[in-house]
C-alpha cells in the first residue's frame, strides 16, 4: 500500500472515530456533524499532532507483518513433512542432525552465492545441523537447466561438492555448464543425462515451486528453520540465532 493510500485510510478511520466521539448516543441523524465539519476537525488535529499518523502507520505495519508471519508459520507446519522429510529432498550436513535448515536457492542468484559462505560456516561450527537443499530455479530457463542437472547429480552422491562448484562458477549457470562441471568431477554422465530429464526430476522441481509459493517464498536465498521463514541473505548471525532458538525450544516441525 502506498504511503498516501495509508494516510487516507488512517485519516478516514480517525474521522470515523471522531464522528463517533462527537455524536451523543441519543443523537438523531440530523444532529450528526456533516462530512466537511469532520474533515476540518481531523485536518486541524493532524496538523497539530502529525505523530499520530506516524504511530498509526507503524502499528499498521506491525500488524501486517505479524499476520504474514503467522500465515507463513501455519503453512510451514502444514507442509513440514514435504519440507523436512520428503522422499525426494536433497539432504546435506548431518543427516541425523537435531535441527534442519531448508534453503531455497537459484544457481544464478548472486545473493545465494555470497550467502553460501554463511551456510558453510554454520556447518563447520554445528555438527548437529541438517540441511535440505531446495532447488528453486525461478530466475530464468537457464536456472531450470542447471537445477535439473543438480538434482540428477544428487542421486550419485557428493552433492554438496557439486553444489558449491556450480554456485561459485563464473558466468551464467546453464544446463551445459552444469554438465561440464559434473563430467569434470567424474560423475556417470550417461546416468546424469538420463536422470536430468526424467519425470522424477521434473516432479521435484514442480513440488519445490509449489512449496515455495505455499509458504511465502518471494526470492532467493530463503531459509526455513523450525516454523520460521527467513527471506534474503540475512547473514550468519541471523541463521545461527534461528537455529539456536529452534534447538532450545525443541524442534516441533523438523
Amino acid at each position: 500500500m502506498r504511503l498516501l493510500d495509508r494516510f487516507n485510510a488512517v485519516g478516514f478511520a480517525f474521522a470515523l472515530g471522531v464522528a463517533g466521539a462527537l455524536m451523543p448516543v441519543t443523537a438523531s441523524a440530523e444532529d450528526a456533524p456533516d462530512r466537511a465539519a469532520i474533515e476540518e476537525i481531523v485536518r486541524d488535529y493532524l496538523l497539530k499532532n502529525p505523530e499520530v499518523i506516524r504511530d498509526a502507520l507503524e502499528e499498521l505495519e506491525r500488524r501486517q507483518v505479524a499476520e504474514t508471519e503467522a500465515r507463513q508459520r501455519e503453512a510451514i507446519t502444514e507442509r513440514r513433512d514435504q519440507l523436512f522429510r520428503g522422499d525426494s529432498i536433497i539432504v546435506g550436513g548431518n543427516p541425523d542432525g537435531d535441527v534442519t535448515l531448508v534453503e531455497f536457492f537459484d544457481y544464478n542468484c548472486g545473493f545465494c552465492e555470497r550467502a553460501h559462505g554463511d551456510l558453510v560456516a554454520l556447518l563447520e561450527q554445528d555438527p548437529n545441523l541438517r540441511v535440505v537443499y531446495m532447488e528453486w530455479p525461478f530466475l530464468s530457463p537457464e536456472s531450470v537447466g542447471a537445477a535439473k542437472v543438480s538434482i540428477a547429480v544428487s542421486r550419485q552422491g557428493r552433492y554438496e561438492e557439486f553444489h558449491s562448484a556450480l554456485l561459485h562458477d563464473h558466468g551464467t549457470a546453464t544446463e551445459a555448464r552444469a554438465l561440464e562441471i559434473a563430467e569434470a568431477m567424474g560423475y556417470d554422465m550417461a546416468r546424469v543425462n538420463q536422470d536430468k530429464d526424467s519425470p522424477q526430476t521434473l516432479a521435484v522441481l514442480e513440488q519445490n515451486m509449489l512449496l515455495a509459493e505455499a509458504i511465502g517464498v518471494t526470492g532467493t536465498p530463503a531459509y526455513v528453520v523450525g516454523d520460521q521463514l527467513i527471506l534474503g541473505a540475512r547473514g550468519f548471525a541471523v541463521l545461527q540465532e534461528a537455529i539456536a532458538e529452534t534447538r532450545s525450544a525443541g524442534c516441533k516441525t523438523c
